[in-house]
């Protein structure tokens, strides 16, 4: 995940039992990975950058996945570069079903 990307991650990482891998950028986009060969499966933007920790649960035989969205600063600067852009501060929930 992230070969070749010029901004760190700083979202964590969940692998579940069925083999995805999911995982945030500061730019916005959650993501979806094979665990086998990380290819990405999956790209949602949720318009705000992505620190936290996503989760997983599983309610009425659906399994959802979770993270939040809000950067608590507007720009980042990474070895005195931006990289991230401008970026919308303010917080999201955004919660997703995981197709079987």
């Amino acid at each position: 995940m992230g070969v070749g990307s010029a901004i760190p991650r700083f979202s964590g990482v969940l692998s579940t039992a069925g083999g995805v891998v999911f995982s945030g950028q500061l730019t916005g986009e959650f993501e979806a990975f094979d665990a086998n060969d990380g290819k990405k499966l999956w790209q949602f933007q949720t318009g705000s950058g992505i620190e936290g920790q996503p989760v997983t649960w599983q309610q009425d035989g659906v399994q959802y996945v979770a993270v939040t969205s809000g950067l608590r600063r507007r720009l980042f600067t990474v070895r005195g570069r931006r990289t991230a852009g401008q970026r919308a501060a303010g917080g999201s929930l955004w919660v997703f079903a995981v197709k079987q």
